[in-house]
């Protein structure tokens, strides 16, 4: 197919179906770079000068400067502008009112996130009642909460459907029991798993008691129906965590966390331990 250099007016020869890819034709890598040269003049929206760009990179540059491109971005120019409402909420955290009461719930929780257990490294105080919905409650000390980085991107991140699986024996009750004699039999609260579910609960997390209880056979009293294992666990919860949560023997797919006393963490696809300590 003949076709024009668009750089020197050269007719030469070159494949169709190379044409129909591209917008311009060259008749050889010189005449590509020329054109390459040949600038392009912008006005900087920030200063008013003149500034040159290849024609390549008219879509990439609109400023003369880094100066003036960070000037440029600022506002409404950010990809990331939400209409000004962060700026407030900025000018509130720079305040000590609000660097005392962070620093309260770290040394309540002893700077360790309330999810995952690391302690330590970059924490970020949360508020189990939103910022924006609860003023009243934004230096509430009750209401804030220590999460790794990690923990709290997933708490903000949108998971319907999601839930969160926790252990009943040894997790939220106390394991010394008299189970293997009679199955009514259950532990004393653990304060620190009940408080973690409480908050999630003030989150409008999704929590399910997961427990082998519900596999509806005991040691001494045979098969036990699910329905009074379930009547059993449920009365616990509202008389310790104040509300009744579902009850379940199965793991589900779309299960957010596990909490167990018997569980090990194994890094997902690598089969690699996660132990205390980084081991």
């Amino acid at each position: 197919m003949i076709v024009l250099c668009n750089q020197c007016g050269v007719r030469f020869n070159k494949p169709s179906c190379h044409v129909s890819r591209v917008k311009t034709v060259f008749c050889s890598k010189a005449c590509h770079d020329l054109s390459q040269v040949r600038g392009i003049q912008l006005v900087c929206p920030v200063c008013d000068k003149d500034f040159t760009v290849r024609p390549c990179e008219v879509k990439k540059y609109h400023t003369c400067s880094m100066q003036c491109a960070r000037r440029y971005r600022r506002g409404e120019n950010n990809p990331n502008w939400q209409g000004g409402v962060t700026g407030k909420r900025k000018k509130e955290m720079s305040r000590r009112e609000y660097q005392t009461w962070r620093k309260a719930v770290l040394e309540r929780e002893d700077y360790t996130c309330v999810d995952c257990g690391k302690c330590g490294g970059p924490l970020e105080v949360d508020h189990s009642k939103p910022w924006k919905d609860f003023p009243n409650l934004r230096y509430d000390i009750p209401n804030g909460t220590v999460r790794c980085k990690k923990c709290h991107t997933t708490r903000h991140t949108k998971h319907d459907g999601r839930c969160i699986l926790v252990d009943f024996d040894g997790t939220l009750a106390t394991w010394d029991i008299p189970w293997q004699d009679d199955y009514k039999a259950t532990g004393k609260p653990i304060p620190m798993m009940v408080e973690r579910i409480k908050r999630w609960l003030v989150e409008g997390e999704d929590v399910r008691i997961f427990t082998a209880r519900m596999d509806g056979y005991h040691p001494k009293d045979g098969p036990i129906p699910a329905h009074v294992t379930r009547k059993i666990i449920e009365n616990w919860c509202l008389k310790h965590v104040g509300a009744i949560l579902p009850v379940t023997n199965r793991k589900e797919y779309s299960c957010l966390r596990i909490y167990d006393d018997r569980a090990i963490q194994v890094e997902r696809d690598t089969g690699r331990l996660i132990l205390e300590g980084g081991a």
